[in-house]
């Protein structure tokens, strides 16, 4: 645990760093929608590892850089080799992670974002998995009141049962 939070921390302080660079980002407290791919890493967990998934997500201000959110996905996990059988490849482990949170905007950019909510497994057992995640992101602007969102994030699902960390790329723009 307390090499994942160092990890996100050296994350974090890299993505403060970004914000040097010649551009701004204006908070201007709009509803946004995005769009995005991820890529789940399975960490102290014996039976996933790698995994890619795809998600959406809305966010709705409720302050000058205060925002919830409200987010849903698919993703799969690689099964570890170790748990494959001589016919072939088992599946992936499949998963549907529908999470509510708040995203604080630090600024340029930058923000730091709390989520929570459930983990459905499509296959195998059926389990169904709370989830909180935290992390910090970036976005940077692009014309016409969207951006590219980067953000990283540290899961736990099922009170330790898998740990996830995730990367995701979106497509993020304004809708009103």
């Amino acid at each position: 645990m307390k090499k994942i939070l160092a990890l996100l921390f050296t994350c974090f302080c890299f993505c403060s760093s970004l914000q040097a660079q010649n551009y701004t980002y204006q908070q201007d407290n709009n509803k946004a929608f995005s769009i995005g791919l991820d890529m789940p890493v399975a960490i102290r967990n014996e039976f996933f590892t790698v995994g890619a998934g795809a998600s959406i997500k809305g966010e709705y201000p409720i302050g000058e850089n205060l925002s919830v959110t409200a987010a849903g996905g698919y993703q799969i996990l690689r099964v570890k080799d170790a748990y494959r059988t001589e016919e072939g490849p088992n599946k992936a482990g499949a998963f549907i992670p529908v999470k509510a949170g708040v995203k604080y905007f630090l600024g340029d950019g930058l923000y730091f974002e709390g989520e929570g909510g459930i983990s459905i497994e499509t296959n195998y057992a059926k389990r169904k998995y709370a989830v909180i995640a935290l992390g910090p992101g970036l976005m940077v602007p692009m014309k016409n009141r969207s951006s590219i969102d980067f953000s990283l994030r540290y899961e736990d699902w099922g009170s330790s049962r898998i740990k996830v960390l995730g990367i995701r790329a979106a497509y993020r723009f304004d809708w009103l």
